[in-house]
């Protein structure tokens, strides 16, 4: 959003799960297309009818808007657009997408994150699929990684259980029980699916995975 969002939207049960906005332009990083026009249509519900949205399509030209809602494969595609855009702030939707800190996407992403001096999001019903090492692009991307946790080595020794093995060095687990309290205590807030079904409409009930 290139102007700052005024607070009372952010209270929307919708608002975090829909946008992620620039001072230049705005940008969410989002799923399929189809969600993306949920996202898109709860962020006109919410914001004032003066902001633009945009659904940047892969492909397509570069879009003027408040608010930008793209794909991870569109924000690959697009990441230096997107970056010179300055963005004020950013949501991740589905964030476990970023689970792999090496991959194109996920290196992407957090490019266009670290530019953000305000707020940023990650979204995700399932935050840990897999090990703990598949936190560290989404703390990342929530700026906390070395604030908090003394960046990748520090996470990694201290949770990932690391020894070199045929499937990789840092597959392992430890110390969980002190994660989840330092993860409670800096940047996770988690909502059971119950608490939360009734505010959801059509397709957002079953699957959404966006960034803005």
């Amino acid at each position: 959003v290139k102007r700052p969002v005024p607070s009372s939207t952010t209270s929307c049960p919708h608002f975090s799960s829909v946008i992620g906005c620039p001072g230049a332009g705005g940008s969410r990083i989002s799923p399929p297309f189809s969600a993306s026009l949920g996202i898109c249509t709860q962020a006109e519900r919410w914001l004032p009818a003066s902001r633009t949205i945009h659904v940047w399509e892969a492909g397509a030209a570069q879009p003027q808007a408040d608010v930008l809602i793209v794909s991870y494969a569109s924000l690959t595609q697009h990441r230096q657009q997107i970056a010179a855009q300055r963005f004020e702030a950013i949501v991740a939707d589905e964030s476990h997408y970023l689970k792999n800190h090496a991959t194109k996407r996920t290196r992407a992403v957090l490019t266009i994150a670290a530019q953000v001096p305000g707020l940023r999001l990650c979204l995700s019903g399932a935050p840990l699929p897999g090990q703990p090492i598949e936190l560290v692009a989404q703390l990342a991307f929530l700026g906390v990684l070395r604030k908090h946790f003394g960046g990748f080595w520090s996470f990694a020794d201290r949770y990932c259980a690391p020894r070199q093995t045929d499937q990789g060095t840092f597959l392992g687990a430890e110390n969980l029980d002190e994660l989840a309290q330092r993860l409670r205590a800096h940047c996770y807030c988690r909502r059971e699916r119950a608490a939360v079904l009734s505010q959801l409409v059509g397709e957002e009930a079953q699957h959404s995975d966006q960034v803005v």
